[in-house]
């Protein structure tokens, strides 16, 4: 009878947690259709306030630099994780509300800045804590889950803005999204338990983990994986306009790249915790390959195939690379989330204004070519690592 009601108690627990990591999925798809919305309206923001779409570019970028600071800062503090995980949803609202009502570019870059610290902060601890509400062997899918909630941000949010700025305006979108954000923080309130820090936060165990090869070289591949893609996936919808693609068919092309990616996203879960540095390897080879069939590409028919690939690429790119810095950092996982939200945001910043610089002197092909020389920098490096620690195995063991 006791075992009875201990199996039924545990089954409760793991529910309520499971349950705890759609609502972080579903948060990171908020996040992710906030930050990503003004992609789909560059131009559009660009003449409702009368400059040029290099100064809007700044919606990418600001956030991304917000977020990279505001992610140790939320790892340091000793607050409840749910309460951050809370207040981080209420300020993703504000952010939203504060960019559809603004009469002018500052006010709306305000608003770009606030949804960069909820972006920084709900990242930092998001992930980490799914891992903390399953079974510890089911943690790569529980991260994936959350990342998958990523990928369904570009696979519904980003189409989802691009059909409203098309319907009503960009506004709207912000609106739509603010709305949606207020829903998950009421949802988080009932799903998420109390989740007290693991781990007290201190620079100086930042640089121990620095320390260790196979996180430096996580970090490294962080680096040049999202600054190569950001550099072209920012100006995408350039990309349409240079291929003479109907507007109408604009939001398919970033539903199709989504859902490329959630569909990535999903396969890699189940096999990311064995295989990260492998996977990490592949989708570096295919994100290399796709920008490049872009930079050739004449047709929309290979244009679109190449952003299906590219799709597939990018949606196991994010889960691959956090679970090598989290199976590098040990038990040291907030830590390691912090080091992780703060080189992928400034890499987005990085690949955004690169990308800039790149669309302005030697057009979209240019960001294309870009993009593929990071990609295939990662591949490199990621097999001269592999190789350097095989030869390395060997001289100790002779």
């Amino acid at each position: 009878m006791n075992k009875k009601i201990f199996k039924n108690a545990t089954q409760q627990q793991e529910s309520r947690g499971w349950g705890g990591v759609w609502s972080l999925c579903f948060g990171t798809f908020t996040l992710v259709s906030s930050e990503l919305a003004p992609i789909a309206a560059l131009p559009v923001i660009a003449r409702d306030y009368g400059v040029d779409p290099g100064s809007v570019g700044l919606a990418v970028t600001l956030p991304a630099l917000a977020a990279a600071i505001a992610a140790p800062l939320f790892c340091w503090s000793q607050a409840d994780r749910k309460t951050l995980l809370l207040a981080m949803m209420l300020l993703t609202f504000v952010a939203d509300m504060v960019g559809a009502f603004s009469g002018g570019l500052t006010l709306f870059l305000l608003g770009r800045l606030v949804l960069g610290i909820s972006i920084g902060g709900f990242w930092s601890i998001g992930a980490t804590s799914a891992a903390r509400l399953v079974p510890q062997h089911q943690t790569g899918r529980a991260i994936a889950i959350v990342f998958g909630g990523a990928s369904a941000g570009s696979v519904i949010g980003l189409p989802l803005a691009s059909v409203i700025i098309q319907a009503q305006s960009w506004r709207a979108a912000l609106l739509v999204f603010g709305t949606i954000a207020i829903s998950i923080a009421l949802a988080q309130l009932f799903l998420l338990p109390k989740l007290q820090p693991q781990n007290k936060f201190h620079y100086s165990s930042l640089w121990e983990l620095l320390r260790i090869p196979n996180f430096a070289e996580g970090l490294v591949a962080t680096s040049l994986l999202i600054s190569g893609h950001f550099i072209a996936y920012t100006f995408l919808a350039s990309l349409m306009g240079e291929l003479q693609v109907p507007n109408g068919i604009s939001p398919w092309a970033f539903f199709a790249f989504g859902c490329a990616g959630l569909i990535s996203n999903t396969i890699a879960g189940e096999y990311v915790q064995k295989y990260f540095r492998k996977m990490a390897l592949l989708y570096s080879i295919l994100l290399g390959l796709s920008l490049l069939a872009l930079t050739l590409a004449h047709s929309s028919l290979v244009a679109a195939f190449s952003i299906i690939v590219w799709g597939i690429a990018f949606g196991g790119i994010p889960i691959c690379l956090q679970v090598w810095l989290l199976t590098a950092a040990q038990d040291r996982h907030e830590i390691s989330g912090a080091a992780f939200v703060s080189v992928f945001q400034i890499s987005i910043a990085v690949g955004a204004l690169a990308g800039g610089f790149l669309n302005e002197r030697f057009s979209i092909q240019g960001n294309m070519v870009a993009g593929c020389a990071l990609a295939g920098t990662t591949a490199a490096l990621i097999v001269i690592g592999r190789i350097a620690k095989r030869l390395s195995g060997e001289l100790s063991r002779s």
